[in-house]
């Protein structure tokens, strides 16, 4: 069986996780890269508590992957008139 590397890219917008097969015994890849989990919205982004991505903390293991997302909503309030 094969393995599988995963990474970050932005290649359809956001940044979002990509994977690529790995042959286990030449250790090359194998095939196209395909989106894992995307997260094209507004709201919901791969975003950790620095600048650097790579404090997002991406995990795989087993049928889990984990990694830090930021969910930002925000409000718009008017009070009064603008002059």
């Amino acid at each position: 069986m094969g393995r599988r590397i995963y990474f970050l890219s932005d290649r359809d917008g956001p940044n979002c996780v990509w994977a690529r097969d790995v042959d286990a015994v030449s250790k090359r890849p194998t095939g196209d890269s395909f989106g894992v989990a995307h997260f094209h919205g507004a709201r919901r982004l791969i975003l950790g508590p620095t600048a650097s991505s790579g404090s997002i903390g991406l995990s795989v293991a087993g049928n889990f992957l984990v990694l830090t997302l930021t969910d930002t909503k925000g409000n718009i309030w008017s009070r009064g008139t603008l002059r």
